[in-house]
């Protein structure tokens, strides 16, 4: 099945309240689009969005306001599922905490995950803490890990690998 009809994306910037984007997007090109993925391509801190279909390949470039705060995370363990999907992250900046379930990120019938997790930071200078609840109830924490970071959490290390803050 392929047409030319417009793919359509709605944007929330109120919660819950979803809206057709202005002209101009760049998500207004024809085609059948049969998968999506979120990631920070060009590794600015701003998440990017990857569609890909029939018309090929597009990258829709996030454009965050001001210079985002964050840290990339990823998770490793032993065994046979490395990545840790069906972990559960807590992760603690300036008193606020976000929670996020690890899981194959990205949707559709031709796509699979990046494998890391971008943190917005918000106005704290780093993540304070990052609990982990890994696939077999066991549970750990690691931390600090400074903005711009990009870490690595090994089950079983107390302190993140690689977590330096990279040049911008």
């Amino acid at each position: 099945y392929h047409d030319e009809r417009k793919s359509l994306m709605l944007f929330d910037p109120a919660a819950g309240r979803f809206v057709a984007p202005p002209a101009g997007h760049g998500a207004d090109f024809s085609g059948c689009s049969r998968a999506s993925l979120a990631g920070d391509f060009d590794r600015d801190g701003c998440p990017d969005l990857l569609v890909t279909g029939l018309h090929g390949a597009r990258m829709l470039k996030g454009l965050c306001p001001g210079r985002p705060r964050w840290a990339r995370l990823r998770l490793e363990q032993s065994g046979l599922n490395r990545e840790a999907l069906g972990a559960v992250l807590t992760a603690r900046a300036g008193g606020r905490d976000q929670v996020f379930a690890w899981g194959r990120q990205g949707g559709g019938q031709t796509v699979s995950g990046c494998g890391e997790l971008l943190v917005g930071l918000g106005p704290a200078e780093r993540l304070d803490s990052v609990s982990v609840v890994w696939p077999d109830g066991g549970r750990e924490s690691f931390g600090p890990v400074a903005e711009g970071s990009d870490a690595v959490l090994r089950r079983g290390a107390r302190n993140p690998k690689n977590a330096t803050p990279r040049a911008l």
